[in-house]
């Protein structure tokens, strides 16, 4: 293809030597570590809403500022790698800084900013809102779960997922896509939703102070907001929802299960057309197989001719 010749022709291009090709192995290096830092402060992130122990807070804030770090690396790192415009690569500084900037580069600050702020509302400590800055810079780290978003943008640069995601994009591909994405972002969903049942109800007169679900190891508490996230998201619950004590409990456990009519609904949606395209498409072949075979009758063209022309179809 087109693509590929440019792509062929761009490794012949001499680069200056602070500059990085996007499919070398230094950026493909950068770009696998970038993931499993995502996939960290996806886990993560939503942990600091937990009532966690000192020595776990301090473990998990210290590799935090670790990730905080990286993601400030990865800034000029992006400013140090050629880009591909119009199928070209360029590699002049100032090609790169257009695309960046034009592109990603304010999401990449974005993803800074609750770290700044972690930091500047810790000059300001007051014993009197000790335990209201203690919420306030957890609900801000969990910001960073929006790391999710850069995924995608890693992953589908590299060359060896391409090849693999081949086999989705067959007959039965197209029906497990859909129900993998929902799968996912449902599990996903449910671990943030625990996390923020979790702060909603860390209040006087909450369902956690209630349970005393505060004083309980990480564990407990994790798999106890999971609990309660996953049985107040049914339309069912929504009464039960509006008769909790707290308003955050309240518009939380509405806002939950409008989510989870919404995702139920579009998930359905994607099987059925999923389906419905199937059925077209096996249609669509049958009939090209039937002409083949009359074809092949009506001119006396062997079996293995035959054969072979089945497989084309």
């Amino acid at each position: 293809t087109v693509r590929r010749q440019y792509l062929l022709r761009s490794d012949k291009l001499k680069f200056p030597w602070y500059i990085m090709h996007p499919n070398s192995k230094q950026r493909i290096s950068w770009d696998v570590l970038a993931v499993f830092v995502i996939l960290f402060e996806i886990c993560f992130s939503p942990l600091h809403l937990y009532n966690m122990e000192d020595s776990f807070r301090i473990t998990a804030e210290t590799l935090q500022w670790i990730a905080t770090g990286f993601w400030i690396l990865d800034i000029p790192m992006s400013f140090l790698t050629a880009v591909f415009v119009n199928d070209n690569v360029q590699c002049r500084l100032v090609d790169i800084a257009k695309s960046y900037l034009s592109t990603w580069f304010l999401f990449d600050l974005m993803m800074l900013v609750p770290d700044l702020i972690v930091v500047m509302s810790s000059k300001g400590d007051q014993p009197t809102g000790v335990l209201r800055l203690v919420r306030f810079r957890r609900m801000i780290l969990l910001l960073r779960f929006f790391q999710i978003i850069r995924l995608w943008r890693i992953v589908e640069g590299f060359n060896f997922v391409e090849g693999r995601l081949t086999i989705l994009r067959t007959e039965f591909g197209s029906l497990i896509r859909p129900v993998l994405h929902v799968l996912i972002l449902m599990t996903v969903s449910v671990h943030v939703l625990g996390s923020l049942w979790f702060a909603a109800g860390y209040v006087e007169g909450g369902w956690v102070m209630a349970e005393g679900l505060h004083e309980r190891s990480l564990g407990r508490q994790y798999t106890r907001s999971l609990e309660w996230a996953l049985s107040r998201l049914p339309p069912s619950a929504l009464r039960f929802n509006v008769e909790l004590t707290t308003a955050a409990e309240r518009w939380l456990g509405i806002a939950g299960t409008c989510a989870a009519l919404i995702c139920s609904s579009i998930f359905v949606s994607f099987v059925t057309n999923t389906m419905a395209n199937v059925a077209r498409e096996r249609m669509r072949t049958t009939k090209i197989l039937q002409s083949v075979r009359k074809h092949c009758a009506t001119h006396c063209i062997s079996y293995s001719y035959t054969m072979q022309m089945k497989r084309y179809v």
